[in-house]
């Protein structure tokens, strides 16, 4: 964990060093961080399953969380309009994290547990409902 929060604060220094003016440094976060989360989805593990925002803890800017589905659950709420569509939650264990802004990319557990990064998130997915055949009605 010492590595991590090592590794994490040199390049802090060195983005802070490379962007010293703080509204420079501002304009240039809000251009370049993550807007769409699967914009550098392929330099992520393929074990990941899905992804979604987080600040990163170097440089604050917004990046990509990716991880493992770990429970899924359906909601109650339904949308009123098509009865045929389910919402459901699903939680993933985080186990990488990728900043566009400063570059700072964390693999496992291990290293995001050193920041304060969420062990676990939750998307909301909308799906079409699956429906059982009837029994007997060969």
């Amino acid at each position: 964990m010492m590595a991590v929060r090592t590794r994490i604060g040199h390049l802090q220094e060195d983005f802070l060093n490379a962007h010293k003016n703080p509204k420079e440094r501002s304009e240039f976060i809000a251009v370049n961080e993550s807007r769409l989360a699967y914009r550098r989805w392929r330099e992520f593990d393929g074990s990941m399953e899905g992804f979604d925002l987080a600040r990163c803890p170097c440089c604050g800017a917004k990046g990509i969380i990716g991880g493992v589905l770990w429970h899924e659950e359906v909601s109650e709420d339904t949308d009123g309009l098509d009865p045929w569509i389910e919402r459901v939650e699903k939680t993933f264990g985080s186990e990488e994290f990728l900043c566009e802004v400063c570059n700072l990319h964390l693999k496992g557990r291990q290293e995001l547990q050193a920041t304060d990064l969420p062990s676990e998130f939750v998307v909301f997915d909308d799906r079409e409902r699956e429906f059982e055949q009837e029994y007997g009605n060969d």
